[in-house]
Formats: C-alpha cells, structure tokens, sequence
C-alpha cells in the first residue's frame, strides 16, 4: 500500500494550499441554504479547506466524509470553530472507507438521508 501523499514530502505546507486554492473561495457564489458533502476532509488536506471555505459561504450543511479517526474528529471540531456567531450551519462526519463498498453504501444512505432532511443535496461543482 502506498504511503499517500505527505505535504512535507512535496515541500508544500497547509498554509500554501490555503493560499493556492481555497481563497479563491471569494469568487465562489454565496453557498446559503447549500447542502455540501466533501471527501477527503482530515486536517490539512484540500478538503478540510474546501470545507472551511463553505462555511464561510454560508451553506446550510457541510457533509465531512472521512475515514474514522482522531484525525477526522479533530477536522469536524475546526471546521465548526469556523462558524460565525449566528449563523445557522450545521458540521457533520459521516465516516467512510473508501476501500469498502459496504462502507460506502452505508455512507451513501446516511449522506442521502441527511441531505433529504435539508433539501436534496446540491449539485454544482466548483472547479478551483
């Protein structure tokens, strides 16, 4: 099994990949009553940024799919400090194992489930 890929190996640090993708996230269009669900979101990663970046757009839900770990637990704690005061957006894990499709099919139920609850989950996608 690979080692994955490692920031420090590449000579990157979190706050470069900040900088280099996720602020842009001002052209993003305003994300209120948006349902979100993102992969790949532990801390550090592109997407636990993508993640920040839509709560600072105001969406609804941000769906965090990740496998369950510390790493994961301490993902859903900052992306939630994030939060405005008074702002209504609601930050959930749902845990997946992208190596199991029983795991997926579990995670496709939970995020389709939660996402009904709230409006569908919204299409768009946003290239960066």
């Amino acid at each position: 099994m690979s080692k994955g890929y490692n920031l420090e190996d590449h000579g990157h640090t979190s706050q470069e990949i900040y900088d280099s993708y996720v602020k842009t996230a001002d052209a993003l269009a305003d994300l209120a009553g948006k349902v979100i669900a993102i992969t790949g979101t532990s801390t550090g990663s592109l997407g636990y940024y993508i993640a920040e970046a839509a709560v600072r757009k105001r969406a609804k839900l941000v769906l965090l799919l990740n496998r369950e770990s510390e790493r994961s637990k301490t993902a859903e704690e900052a992306v939630r400090k994030v939060i405005p005061e008074g702002q209504d957006t609601t930050v959930r894990t749902v845990h997946v194992d992208l190596q199991s499709l029983e795991s997926v099919k579990r995670a496709a139920e939970e995020v389709k489930k939660l996402a009904s609850e709230n409006n569908g989950l919204d299409g768009e996608s946003y290239s960066i």
